[in-house]
């Protein structure tokens, strides 16, 4: 057989190097960002820049996927003194299509996810089975919520955002907003358990791809092993 010669051996691995396609991982999200993000959009009175800037906060804050985002309607968010709850009527990893609650605690300020969630459902004239994230159409009498938010349009919305504070928006994803998410939580010391439990993740395994140790964190195990004092 020609094909086993060591020529064309080598010949076949050189094609290979030169065509194989090289993945690169994209960046978490950061609180840093978030807020240079938060900052630069809360201004806005456009429909669409709420829209992406609620997308960005409720994505961070609740480590959603964009398949989660994508399904939210009105009529899955209960609001509660304190906090929001949102039910994911189908997550990537339920077998059994029982649903799940993602809870959002209530901060101080305009930059609240839930206080943003609930200006978008109002600006955008979004209840009962309306999508919370859907297309910007203008009527008559305004601008108003419809239909479903591509992920095309998603991504294309959030890497010009990543772009109007200053980022290279082709080194972040929608995933950045999972992945910042969960890194950020464990960094703070919230026990895995419940990052797993808000990320909707079945194994350690499968939740620990997403985590990207920050600094401060990863100087905390030699931090530990300090004889000095």
């Amino acid at each position: 057989d020609p094909c086993k010669e060591e020529v064309v051996q080598r010949v076949l691995q050189s094609a290979r190097r030169v065509l194989a396609k090289t993945t690169s991982r994209k960046k978490p999200i950061t609180k840093d960002i978030l807020r240079k993000i938060g900052k630069e959009l809360v201004k806005s009175s456009r429909l669409q820049d709420r829209s992406i800037l609620t997308f960005i906060f409720l994505g961070f804050c609740g480590i959603l996927r964009w398949n989660d985002m994508a399904q939210i309607r009105a009529e899955d968010i209960v609001f509660r003194q304190g906090y929001m709850a949102v039910f994911i009527v189908k997550r990537k990893n339920d077998q059994f299509r029982d649903g799940h609650w993602v809870f959002i605690q209530r901060w101080k300020g305009k930059l609240c996810p839930v206080t943003l969630t609930a200006e978008l459902l109002q600006l955008g004239s979004i209840s009962g089975s309306g999508n919370l994230f859907g297309k910007v159409r203008r009527r008559s009498s305004g601008s108003v919520i419809e239909g479903v938010m591509s992920y095309s349009r998603a991504r294309e919305l959030f890497q010009d955002a990543m772009r109007r504070v200053g980022y290279n928006p082709s080194e972040y994803g929608l995933h950045s907003l999972r992945a910042g998410g969960a890194s950020t939580a464990v960094a703070a010391g919230v026990p895995d358990r419940l990052v797993k439990r808000q990320g909707g993740w079945k194994s350690e395994g499968a939740m620990q791809q997403y985590f990207q140790e920050q600094l401060p964190a990863l100087l905390k195990v030699s931090k530990s092993l300090d004889i000095s004092s």
